[in-house]
């Protein structure tokens, strides 16, 4: 998940003034209790960034070395 982390911090949303707010689809705790966040947020009157996402799966890629 960092690198999905990563690309999202390298966007800048400092000029919107906002909290962003990460919502991991697979992750039903985790999106639930970051939804109260971005809810509590918006209450009090601040913007929101809301990212939505899948925890990305391992990639296993399969590698042969050919030789004639």
């Amino acid at each position: 998940m960092g690198a999905i982390i990563d690309r999202v911090h390298s966007i800048n949303f400092h000029h919107l003034d906002a909290e962003l707010v990460i919502l991991p689809i697979d992750d039903p705790e985790l999106y639930n209790e970051n939804k109260k966040t971005a809810d509590s947020l918006l209450k009090k009157g601040e913007k929101v960034i809301i990212v939505e996402f899948e925890r990305p799966r391992e990639i296993s890629p399969k590698i042969e070395l050919l030789t004639a």
